[in-house]
C-alpha cells in the first residue's frame, strides 16, 4: 500500500491500521459468512464510507478570519479512519505529520508529490469542470523548433448521413489492430470501453447467417430465405406499414436492407428462418426526423429475481412472443423510404412510412409508449423500480408482466389469473403463445413446477464461443469461492 502510493516509510502503522480496519469488515468463512465486526457486536457493520488507501482527500481549513479570497481547503493524502466514518487520518506532506480532521471532502484526482504545482493544492470553492477536462489534453510544446510529428492514419471526410453506419464495412480484428497502435506514432488514444467493445464484436460475429440479400439467394437454404421474406412482406403489408407515394424533390428517401436471422432453441435445434426489413435510421438527421429515443427494457436483475420468486411461491410462469412488435408504434415524423431491397415495382416511388419500422431510431419508444398505453388500459401499472415490469394487484391475486422488446414473461398467482393476462394481450396485439419460458435474451430456462426447481443458463452461447476459438476440448475448471458465503440483501 506504502509503495503503491508513494508514501513515506514511516506511514507502516496506519497503513496497518487502515487494513485491519478493512479486515474487520469483510467476510470470512471462519465466521461462516460473518464479519468480525459482526461476530464482536452482533449488528452488521456499515461501509458505505470506505476509501482506499492514499487517494487524495481536501480538508477544510479551520482558521479564524479567513479572507474571501484565500483557499478554504488544502490537498492531503488520506491514511484510514479514526471513530469510524465520523473522522479521517491523513498525511500532511508540509509537516509530515498525521492529522485527524471531520470536515473533509473525497476527491477522484491522481495523488501527487514531487514537482507538484502548489496551485493545484487550492480548492476556492466549486471545482471547475473546465479545469478537470481539460487536464488530460495534450500540452503545448513551449519548444517552435520542434518539428511536429502528424498522424499516418489517413484523414476521412465525413458524410453527415453516413455517421454512425453499422453496414459500413467493419473488421474488428483491424478495428482491434488499430486500438493497440503506438500513441507516439500520432494515433488517438482509445479507452478501455472501445476496446472491450471491440473484443466483444469480435467473439460475436455472425458465421452463418447471411449479410446481404445476394448472400442469401446464393446460398443452398434459398427457399427457406425467401419464404421468410415473403411472410416478413406479407406482415407489413397487413399491419399498413407504408403508402407508396411520389416523394417531394428535397427528400432523400433513406435505404433499407435484410437481416437474416436463424432461430433456436435451448438445446441448439433449429426452429426458424426469420428476416426482417429494416430501415438504415443512421442517416436520420436528429431533431428532423426524430426527437426522443429512449426505450427501456426488463434488467436482467429483475428477471433472475421474479423466476426466483415464481419459483419459491409456486407462481404460473408463461412466455409470449409479439409478432412484429414495432409495426405497432404509429409515425409522428414524416420519413420517406426506398422500396424493399430487391422487391421494387420498378417505379420511382417511395414508401411513406406510417409505422415504425426496425431500425428507426425511434421505433423502441414509439413501441414501448403503445404498449404502455394498451397495458394501462387493462388496469396494469409500471413499477417504480424498473418501467418495464407491470404489476396488477387483487385481494388475492397479482399478476405481473415483464417486457423485453417483444419478449413478454408472464407471472401469477393461479392459472385463472394467466388466462386472464393472456386474453388482455391478445385483445391488443397479435402475439405467439410459447407456453412455458424455455430461452428469453439468449438465456435458457428449465422450470420444474413440480419440485419448486428453475435453472438458467447459457450453455449453448458457451459452447458456440469456444467451438469458435477451438477449444472446444478444452478442460473446465471450478471457481473458487469462500465456504458458507452468505448472498446477503444490504
Amino acid at each position: 500500500m506504502i509503495i503503491a502510493c508513494e508514501l513515506p516509510k514511516f506511514i507502516w502503522p496506519e497503513a496497518i491500521n487502515h487494513a485491519t480496519y478493512i479486515r474487520n469488515r469483510s467476510f470470512t468463512w471462519a465466521l461462516q459468512g460473518k464479519t468480525p465486526i459482526e461476530a464482536w457486536t452482533n449488528k452488521r457493520p456499515n461501509i458505505a464510507h470506505l476509501q482506499e488507501f492514499g487517494i487524495p482527500v481536501w480538508i477544510l481549513r479551520e482558521q479564524q478570519n479567513i479572507s474571501k479570497l484565500e483557499p478554504k481547503s488544502f490537498k492531503q493524502i488520506f491514511v484510514g479512519f479514526e471513530d469510524g466514518p465520523k473522522a479521517i487520518k491523513y498525511y500532511d506532506k508540509n509537516t509530515h505529520h498525521i492529522k485527524t480532521s471531520r470536515n473533509y471532502y473525497f476527491s477522484e484526482s491522481p495523488v501527487q508529490f514531487e514537482g507538484e504545482d502548489e496551485r493545484e493544492q487550492i480548492v476556492t470553492g466549486t471545482i471547475n469542470n473546465t479545469a478537470q477536462n481539460n487536464k488530460w489534453k495534450r500540452p503545448k510544446d513551449d519548444d517552435p523548433n520542434k518539428t511536429l510529428r502528424r498522424s499516418n492514419r489517413p484523414r476521412i471526410q465525413q458524410d453527415y448521413r453516413l455517421l454512425d453506419n453499422p453496414f459500413l464495412t467493419f473488421d474488428p480484428a483491424l478495428e482491434l489492430a488499430s486500438l493497440a497502435c503506438d500513441p507516439e506514432e500520432g494515433h488517438h488514444i482509445i479507452s478501455s470501453g472501445k476496446l472491450i467493445n471491440a473484443a466483444f464484436n469480435k467473439a460475436n460475429l455472425a458465421s452463418e447467417d447471411p449479410r446481404l440479400l445476394q448472400e442469401a439467394r446464393e446460398s443452398p437454404e434459398w427457399p427457406d430465405w425467401e419464404k421468410a421474406i415473403q411472410n416478413e412482406l406479407d406482415q407489413l403489408i397487413q399491419q399498413n406499414t407504408w403508402v407508396l407515394v411520389d416523394p417531394p424533390k428535397e427528400q432523400v428517401p433513406i435505404k433499407n436492407k435484410w437481416v437474416f436471422v436463424k432461430k433456436y432453441d435451448k438445446l441448439g435445434i433449429l426452429t426458424k428462418y426469420k428476416a426482417r426489413l429494416v430501415a438504415k435510421g443512421y442517416s436520420q438527421i436528429p431533431g428532423m426526423d426524430y426527437i426522443d429515443v429512449f426505450s427501456p427494457v426488463v434488467c436482467l436483475e429483475t428477471i433472475r429475481a421474479l423466476l426466483a420468486l415464481a419459483t419459491d411461491q409456486d407462481w404460473e410462469i408463461q412466455q409470449m412472443d409479439l409478432k412484429g412488435a414495432y409495426l405497432n408504434g404509429t409515425l409522428k415524423e414524416e420519413i420517406y423510404m426506398a422500396q424493399p431491397d430487391g422487391y421494387s415495382d420498378g417505379t420511382n416511388k417511395a414508401c411513406r412510412l406510417i409505422k415504425t419500422l426496425y431500425r428507426l431510431k425511434q421505433s423502441g419508444r414509439e413501441w414501448n409508449i403503445e404498449l404502455n398505453n394498451q397495458l394501462s388500459k387493462c388496469g396494469y401499472k409500471k413499477i417504480h423500480s424498473d418501467p418495464c415490469v407491470y404489476l396488477q394487484k387483487t385481494a388475492d391475486q397479482i399478476s405481473i408482466i415483464t417486457v423485453w422488446v417483444d419478449d413478454l414473461m408472464l407471472f401469477s398467482t393461479s392459472t385463472e389469473t394467466m388466462k386472464i393476462i393472456k386474453r388482455d394481450i391478445l385483445g391488443a396485439f397479435e402475439v405467439t403463445d410459447l407456453g412455458k419460458p424455455s430461452k428469453i435474451v439468449g438465456i435458457e430456462i428449465t422450470h420444474d413446477q413440480a419440485q419448486k426447481k428453475i435453472t438458467i443458463a447459457q450453455t449453448n452461447y458457451i459452447d458456440v464461443i469456444l467451438t469458435k476459438y477451438g477449444l472446444q476440448d478444452a478442460s473446465p475448471v471450478h471457481t473458487v469461492t469462500t465456504l458458507f458465503l452468505l448472498l446477503l440483501l444490504l
